[in-house]
């Protein structure tokens, strides 16, 4: 990750309403007028971008280095889920595992339900559903069991004693 620029120096750029979100210019930019809200959404990620000397930072990345003074760590967590919604009380500092166990449901999931896909050996047994879960890029298997239901339970489990707040079921 690129470094932040200094608190101090972002403090003299921006204003951060840390109930809404929003990162405002509080300096005339180019093109850019005092009061203007600060950054947009680029690419396909939902993340809001801030363009700064030339260069491209991540508005939540920002609002951490303005908020505590100290470099963001790693991974920042928006709570909600909403990339774009940077209100102090929706990030969160976070472990590349905690980060994941904050995702919705994949695409290309089929059984509906966190953590839980179809065991093709499981229809002779009656356990045609099983639960796994991802803790630091390594899947481990929960189990076997005859509902899609029972096997999220499990996974629900499981994660809230791996992940805590973190963990999120669909």
């Amino acid at each position: 990750m690129k470094p932040i620029l200094s608190q101090e120096y972002l403090k003299s750029l921006l204003h951060y309403v840390p109930e809404t979100g929003v990162l405002r210019w509080k300096v005339k930019r180019s093109n850019i007028e005092v009061g203007n809200a600060a950054g947009a959404e680029r690419g396909s990620g939902g993340y809001i971008q801030v363009q700064i000397d030339g260069r491209l930072y991540r508005a939540h990345r920002i609002i951490w280095k303005m908020m505590t003074g100290s470099e963001p760590p790693r991974f920042l967590d928006h709570i909600n889920m909403i990339k774009n919604d940077n209100r102090w009380c929706n990030i969160r500092a976070a472990t590349k595992s905690q980060n994941q166990a904050n995702t919705g449901l994949r695409s290309d999931n089929i059984s509906g339900f966190k953590g839980v896909s179809r065991y093709s050996q499981g229809e002779a047994s009656g356990n045609p559903w099983q639960a796994s879960i991802q803790i630091d890029g390594k899947s481990r298997g929960l189990g076997h069991f005859p509902t899609k239901e029972e096997a999220h339970a499990a996974y629900m489990a499981e994660a809230k004693k791996l992940f805590g707040d973190f963990a999120r079921s669909a």
